[in-house]
């Protein structure tokens, strides 16, 4: 397909012996009041430069997952969403993509992954993975036709996850609105 060529789904290795080198980190707190060294940080000089901008969220009423800050939250009601999406298109989801599925969400509709991530594998690197993906497939839509910058300049994973989840519920929302 269309959609294998232009991304590269890498496979993980079920040898999982390199995630135990993997130091737990915390991430830097970014605050944009903050200046070190009398200038702003960096991904705030590259906002105010025009070369990351956060994607433009759809017209209409604010949903409470629009603005949550909580990236495992909005990581659930993706694939609850991409789950909505594939039941009502018959779509199937690739693979490389399917592989990224938390565990615990085997309630889904949609087939398991033949091939699970380690348990050893970091939340915030699959959510990233997840967060460049699902936007991928709706490339070839009205809704996501010409984004794949705009996803690219996005500096942080829960906005892109907040906004993505957003054109799924949009467009889950009007294929089922088709059948009532």
């Amino acid at each position: 397909s269309a959609l294998s060529k232009i991304l590269p789904f890498a496979y993980y290795s079920t040898d999982d012996s390199s995630l135990d080198k993997i130091e737990e980190t915390q991430p830097a707190s970014s605050s944009s009041a903050s200046f070190a060294g009398g200038q702003p940080p960096l991904e705030r000089r590259l906002q105010n430069g025009g070369i990351l901008a956060n994607p433009p969220f759809l017209a209409g009423p604010e949903t409470a997952n629009r603005r949550t800050a909580n990236a495992d939250a909005l990581e659930t009601l993706l694939w609850l969403a991409l789950d909505d999406f594939c039941r009502c298109t018959g779509f199937v989801l690739p693979e490389g993509i399917l592989c990224l599925m938390p565990p615990e969400l085997d309630y889904l509709d949609m087939e398991p992954p033949q091939r699970r991530l380690s348990p050893k594998y970091p939340p915030l690197r699959r959510q990233q993975r997840l967060s460049y993906l699902a936007p991928a497939l709706l490339e070839n839509i009205n809704i996501g036709a010409g984004m794949r910058q705009t996803w690219l300049n996005t500096p942080s994973t829960r906005t892109r996850l907040a906004a993505v989840l957003e054109r799924y519920e949009l467009i889950n929302s009007n294929m089922m609105g088709q059948y009532q």
